[in-house]
């Protein structure tokens, strides 16, 4: 009766490892859709191209600095204004007898 009892016990227990085993098979196919989370994660790298727009931006830095360009050539045109004001007086009479003469021809 002994051996009877210690081969149906051992059965038993062969039993629930086979149940233990179709466990961790079931555990393996959660793994497996966790996976698939891992793919919505590749979605985040779209928010990089974005980072790339902000290139553009530094490209845009870049035209305000020629436009600070463009300011020091207005400055000095003001000064070019500044010396033909003082001439203006002189040139005033010529540009007058020019105009009469043309007037006249």
């Amino acid at each position: 009766m002994h051996h009877s009892l210690d081969a149906i016990r051992h059965k038993i227990k062969k039993k629930k490892k086979k149940k233990k085993k179709k466990k961790k098979k079931k555990k393996k196919k959660k793994k497996k859709k966790k996976k698939k989370k891992k793919k919505k994660k590749k979605k985040k790298k779209k928010k990089k191209k974005k980072k790339k727009k902000k290139k553009k931006k530094k490209k845009k830095k870049k035209k305000k600095k020629k436009k600070k360009k463009k300011k020091k050539k207005k400055k000095k045109k003001k000064k070019k204004k500044k010396k033909k004001k003082k001439k203006k007086k002189n040139l005033n009479l010529n540009l007058n007898l020019n105009l009469n003469l043309n007037l006249l021809v």
